[in-house]
Formats: structure tokens, sequence, C-alpha cells
């Protein structure tokens, strides 16, 4: 029996997480490189290209309907461009780095150890290979997926043409496509469930991407229902924040746009000048964008640490110690003797460095098997019942799908 998912729980450490002023450092550093890369490249390009003049002539001239402009009036186009890719591919590393990075500081958050800005950093890039290579994988798996379901689209697609649109060709691609399509969005989603586990058992259990993918995989099957809930709650949470995010940014647009249009009058009524405009909507248009990144980082770390408390869950990490006084279900475990005066020589242990167990302990009913020279299970010592120890329980990494799970009150043992 594995280890109850609680939803209610996941999602109140996923807001706890939210409070913690780390992760929110973290990504925004991230974001403020990735910026900074862009603003530079565009600074460095555009000094190149003789100052911003030059690509305002450039604009100019590729706007014109009067004339079609020359290579080198594009020339500046291609450089800026180059630029673009050049910057995108050197954020690949920063991305890849502030997602392991972002799912390492709500691990560390939710087990209540300290996490910092650095230290996100630092693990981010550690396991920049192990992040990738599992990515790549389920990148592969995303892709194979759409291509199995286009691919049936496009044959009724093209039935439908040779039929000349008949009206069953027509029916059945609407509706076969429509089915197709909604076992892709089924499929995609539950792609995302399992590179959620997988992920985090290559960075919070520590394995390789190979291990991190087999052990995802396993742990996806055996807790399917838990992980088609927890996608569908975390689709809902996302639909709420982008209803949220599109109603903000229609006020402040519509806000703007007014307190910009008649700015420039004095009487209010007249639009300002197009110079004015745009002077004054360089700032209007930085901030909102800095809004929706705030709003867009906000939706990621939320996602990350339910998806992190739904992995600590599932896999034990955050299962209770044994109350006081459990008895494990294997073995005998020794009650607490008698508190003997300060000084005292501590109890003489029994072979083996357990205790003595208490006078009257019979070992379990049944005598145990007489097992042959050498084996495994073999009595501790003397090779007689007397010195028979029960088998203790298996080794069960903490990582595992399926961990075993301590008693709760009232139950057998």
């Amino acid at each position: 029996m594995g280890c109850v998912v609680n939803y209610s729980d996941a999602i109140s450490r996923a807001f706890r997480t939210l409070k913690a002023g780390s992760p929110w450092g973290f990504i925004a550093s991230s974001y403020a490189a990735i910026v900074g890369l862009f603003v530079l490249a565009l600074t460095v390009g555009i000094a190149a290209l003789g100052g911003t003049a030059r690509l305002v002539q450039t604009f100019a001239a590729i706007s014109s309907s009067s004339r079609t402009p020359t290579l080198h009036e594009f020339a500046p186009v291609f450089v800026l461009w180059a630029l673009a890719v050049g910057v995108s591919l050197l954020s690949i590393p920063i991305a890849v780095a502030q997602y392991g990075g972002t799912i390492h500081l709500t691990d560390e958050i939710q087990a209540g150890r300290d996490a910092r800005v650095g230290d996100g950093w630092a693990f981010g890039f550690r396991r920049f290979w192990r992040v990738v290579a599992v990515e790549l994988v389920i990148g592969l798996i995303t892709f194979a997926l759409v291509t199995v379901v286009i691919a049936p689209i496009v044959t009724l697609a093209v039935a439908a043409a040779k039929t000349n649109g008949s009206a069953g060709a027509v029916v059945g691609l609407v509706c076969g496509g429509m089915l197709l399509v909604l076992a892709l969005v089924f499929g995609v989603l539950m792609i995302s469930g399992f590179e959620a586990i997988a992920i985090r058992y290559a960075l919070i259990g520590d394995r390789t991407a190979g291990d991190a993918l087999t052990a995802g995989w396993a742990a996806f099957k055996a807790r399917f229902k838990n992980v088609f809930a927890f996608v569908l709650i975390i689709v809902g949470f996302a639909i709420i924040f982008s209803i949220a995010q599109t109603v903000l940014n229609y006020v402040i647009r519509f806000a703007t746009i007014g307190s910009l249009a008649f700015s420039g009058s004095p009487s209010g009524l007249a639009p300002a000048s197009l110079s004015a405009l745009v002077s004054r909507a360089l700032p209007v248009l930085v901030i909102i964008y800095i809004i929706e990144l705030a709003l867009a980082a906000a939706v990621r770390l939320f996602q990350a640490s339910m998806w992190t408390a739904f992995f600590r869950q599932m896999t034990g990490l955050d299962v209770a110690q044994p109350r006081s006084g459990y008895i494990p279900p294997y073995g005998y475990a020794p009650e607490p003797g008698p508190r003997l005066p300060e000084g005292s020589p501590p109890a003489p242990l029994a072979p083996g460095g357990y205790p003595p167990p208490p006078t009257g302990w019979a070992p379990p009913v049944g005598s145990p098997p007489d097992w042959p020279p050498g084996s495994e299970s073999a009595p501790l010592h003397g090779g007689t019942h007397d010195s028979y120890a029960p088998p203790m329980a298996p080794h069960r990494s903490a990582l595992d799908p399926n961990p075993p799970m301590a008693p709760h009150e009232g139950e057998q043992q």
C-alpha cells in the first residue's frame, strides 16, 4: 500500500511556499539575466549599426510602399535577427538551471530546510545535463504522440478532399478530428504529470536520468488515479490564473491608453501628438511587461510547489514519524527499561546489540525452521533456536513509489 496523497494539504503547502522569499528572488534573478542579455544585445546591435537614426531609416524604407527596399537596407534587420537568435540560445542554459533550481528550492522549503538563491543556481547548473536528458526524452515522447494523432487527421482530410467534400467525409473528418484532438489533449496532460514525477526523481531523489524515468513511469502507473486528479487540479488553477491575468491586462491597457490619448491636450479632449504618445507609452509597456512576467513567475512557482508537495507525499518524504510507543510490525522492539540512577553503568547488551528482552518474553509462536549452514537467515549465533532473531523489514528507499506505511491509530499491527 502506498502513501496517501492529500490534495488539500498539497495545495496549502504550495501557498505556504509562495510566502518564502528565496524562490521569488531566484526567479527574478533568472528573468533579470535573460532580459539583461536581450537589452545588451539590442544595445550592441544598434550601436554597431550606426545608432537609432539608421534603424529608423531602415524601418521607414521597409514600410514604404513606393519602392522595394534594397538588400543593404535590410542588413540591420538581419543583424538584429541574428542577435535575437544568439541571445535565445544563450538563455536556454539559464532557463534549464532555473527549472532545476526552482524544484530544489521548493523541496528545501517544504522539508523545513534553509533555501537561498545561490543554492538554487548552484543546484540548477550542477544538475543541468540530468534535466536536459529527462526533458529530451519527454519531448520525444510528446512529439511521437502528436505525430500519431496528427497523421490520422491528415489522412481524413485527404480522404475528404478526394470525395469533393461529401457530407460523410466531412462528418468523419470533423468527428474523428475532434476525438483525436481530445485524445491529444489528454495524452499531453498525462505526459506533463509523468514529467513532473520523473524530473523530481532525478532532482529530489538524486537519480540518473534513466533511473528517474523508470521510477517515474512505475509511480505514474501505480498512482495513475492520483496523478490524473492532480493534473486536473493543476489545470483548474492554470485557468483561474489565466482569467485573472487577462482581466488585469485589459484593465491596465484600457486605463493607460485612455490616459495617454488625452494627456497631451489642455482640455483633455484632443489626442496628444504621436511623439508624445511614443515617449509616454514606452514606460507603460515596460511596466505591463514586468507585471506579466511577475504573474507568469507566480504561476510557474505555484505549479512547481504543488507538484513538489504531491511528490513528497506520494513517495513518503512527508509521512509523519511513528507515534511514541509505536512497535514496528517486523521483529521484536523492547519496551523502555527503568530509569537507572545517574552514574550507573549501562545495561549489558545481548549478542547483536539488542538490549535483553523483558522477563517472560518469548519468540513468536512456532519454531523457526532449521536453516542449512551458511544460509542468509541462519540463527545469529550458536545455531540454536535460543538465539533466533525474527527477520527485520526489508530495506525500502524513502523515494520508492510504493513505500510501506506505518499503521494508523487503531489498526492491527
